[in-house]
């Protein structure tokens, strides 16, 4: 009986090890850094075009004269409307209690972001390390 409990242990280890994915690193192809940059530039050249488009659309609803810091507000606003579309918002708070609840969501995301910014950028100045700049 021991016999056949020592080759269940081994298959289930088996069975186990077959469904664990590859623990072998995957090697990648070398991006020179100027590619790099380029696809950066590209990017933020992209974010900035759909944040202009944004505020264009916002500023021809709205009054001519809205300052800069009214529009972002209201294009965070709105993000915020669209992400909750379909749930259910307390009726019972008041605007300035709501107000505050999201004032201090952003914080919280705001921080995480910075936090996890912080963590991908150790990553990757480790990887460099690591594979030599490649």
């Amino acid at each position: 009986s021991k016999k056949k409990k020592k080759k269940k242990k081994k298959s289930k280890k088996r069975k186990l090890a077959e469904n664990e994915p590859s623990t072998t690193p995957t090697n990648l192809d070398y991006i020179p850094e100027e590619q790099l940059d380029k696809a950066k530039a590209l990017l933020m050249d992209e974010f900035d075009s759909i944040f202009q488009q944004a505020r264009t659309n916002f500023l021809l609803q709205q009054q001519p004269n809205t300052a800069a810091t009214d529009v972002n507000e209201e294009l965070v606003n709105h993000n915020i409307q669209s992400s909750q579309s379909g749930v259910l918002i307390d009726t019972t708070t008041t605007k300035s209690q709501r107000l505050s609840q999201f004032q201090n969501y952003f914080t919280a995301l705001s921080d995480t972001s910075q936090q996890l910014r912080k963590k991908a950028d150790k990553l990757q100045s480790k990887l460099s390390i690591q594979h030599g700049g490649y």
